[in-house]
C-alpha cells in the first residue's frame, strides 16, 4: 500500500461516524504522535473521505500539522466502507490485558523515567496497576500440604510429556539414569548438580521495598528447601564417563569440583556467566559470576546476563516461581542452546 501525504483541510470526516473523541483523548493522541511520530496513517476512500483515523485528524489539527500521511482504500464498496468504519473501532475493544505483565512493563517504563500519562490510562488506572491490590489467599503462601500416605508419584515413575521424559528418581544413580534414557543416548548433558556448596537457603531476613531491585512481585523473605546432597563433596567423573558419547556436556558450579574434572587443562573449557554489570551491583548479595565446564573445547565466552537470584528484576515472573534461590534463568539456558544446540535431539 502506498502512503501519500495529504492536506489536512482536504480530508472529509465521515458524517455518520459513531465513534466519539473527547478533548482529553485527542490530547492523548496528540501526545502519542509527538512522542512516537506518525506511525498509523489515516485511511481514506477515493474521494478523501475518512474511513479510519478521525481521532488522529483532530490531533493533527491540534498540533498544527498541515499535512498527514494517508492510505487510500478506493476499492471498498459503500457497504464495506460503512462496515469497516465500525469494525476498525470495535475490534480493538475486544482485546484484553494481561494485568500482571502490564504491571511489569509499566514499572520498567517508570524506572526508565518515561512519562506514563501519554499511554492512555487515567491516573486511577495507573495507580491500581503500579500498586496492585494484594489478595490474601486461604493459606500461607509457603504452606505445604501433608505428604499423603499413598503418594501419586513414586520413586522410579516416569512421565512422558510430549517429547520429554520426567522421572522421579536419583540423578546420581546409574540404574535410574538407564531407566530414564530407555536405551537412547544423550546428545547433550546440561546440568546444575548439587556440588557441595552447602548453600544457606534461608532467605527469611531479606527485605524488599517498592523501590528495591526485588520489587515487582518477586518472592522475598522465603526459606527454600535445601538441595539434597549439597552438603557433600561432588564428583561428576562417573556421570561424565557415562555420557562420554554425548556431543556436548555442560556442568555448572565447576569451581567447586574443578580438581575432579577429567582432562581439565587438556580438554574442555570454562564458560563464564557474568551476573553483574556495575561495581555497585557487585556489592549486592550473592556471587558476581558463575563457571560452567564444557567437556568439548569450545571458544571461551563470557555470557553477560544480569541476574540477582531471588532479587532478579530481569524476569520477575520467573524469579517469583522459583523453588530454589540458585535456579538458572531460562534465558541464560537458551543462549547456550542457541550457540551449541545444532543437531541436538536428546538432552
Amino acid at each position: 500500500m502506498k502512503i501519500t501525504q495529504k492536506q489536512v483541510e482536504s480530508l472529509i470526516p465521515y458524517i455518520n461516524n459513531s465513534r466519539t473523541h473527547s478533548d482529553e483523548q485527542v490530547a492523548q493522541i496528540a501526545g502519542s504522535i509527538k512522542e512516537f511520530g506518525w506511525t498509523n496513517p489515516i485511511l481514506v476512500d477515493g474521494a478523501n473521505g475518512i474511513i479510519a483515523g478521525h481521532g488522529r485528524l483532530l490531533a493533527a489539527r491540534k498540533l498544527g500539522y498541515k499535512e498527514v500521511p494517508t492510505i487510500e482504500l478506493a476499492d471498498l464498496t459503500e457497504t464495506q466502507k460503512k462496515a469497516y468504519i465500525i469494525a476498525d473501532n470495535r475490534l480493538a475493544l475486544n482485546a484484553g490485558w494481561d494485568n500482571e505483565m502490564l504491571t511489569i512493563e509499566l514499572n520498567d517504563l517508570l524506572a526508565d523515567g518515561f512519562a506514563l500519562d501519554i499511554l492512555g490510562f487515567d491516573p486511577k488506572e495507573l495507580d491500581a496497576l503500579l500498586e496492585p491490590e494484594i489478595v490474601q489467599g486461604l493459606t500461607d503462601e509457603d504452606a505445604v500440604p501433608d505428604v499423603p500416605d499413598e503418594p501419586t508419584t513414586k520413586l522410579g515413575d516416569i512421565y512422558q510429556l510430549g517429547n520429554h521424559r520426567l522421572m522421579c528418581g536419583d540423578s546420581t544413580s546409574i540404574d535410574a539414569v538407564d531407566k530414564l534414557m530407555d536405551g537412547q543416548k544423550a546428545d547433550m548433558v546440561f546440568t546444575d548438580p548439587p556440588y557441595g556448596m552447602s548453600l544457606d537457603t534461608d532467605y527469611s531476613k531479606i527485605k524488599g521495598s517498592k523501590k528495591s531491585i526485588g520489587f515487582k512481585g518477586n518472592k522475598l523473605g522465603n526459606t527454600y528447601t535445601a538441595v539434597i546432597g549439597d552438603d557433600k563433596p561432588f564428583d561428576p567423573s562417573f556421570l561424565m564417563e557415562y555420557f562420554k558419547d554425548a556431543k556436548e556436556q555442560f556442568w555448572w558450579g565447576a569451581d567447586y569440583y574443578i580438581d575432579k574434572l577429567p582432562y581439565f587443562g587438556m580438554k574442555g573449557t570454562l564458560q563464564v556467566w557474568n551476573k553483574r554489570s556495575s561495581d555497585a551491583q557487585q556489592e549486592g548479595i550473592g556471587n558476581c559470576f558463575e563457571l560452567c565446564f564444557s567437556m568439548v573445547k569450545h571458544k571461551k565466552y563470557v555470557f553477560d546476563f544480569e541476574w540477582f537470584g531471588v532479587l532478579s528484576k530481569d524476569d520477575p515472573k520467573e524469579a517469583r516461581n522459583r523453588v530454589h534461590p540458585t535456579m538458572k534463568p531460562t534465558k541464560l539456558i537458551e543462549r547456550f542452546f542457541d550457540k551449541w544446540g545444532d543437531g541436538i535431539k536428546v538432552v
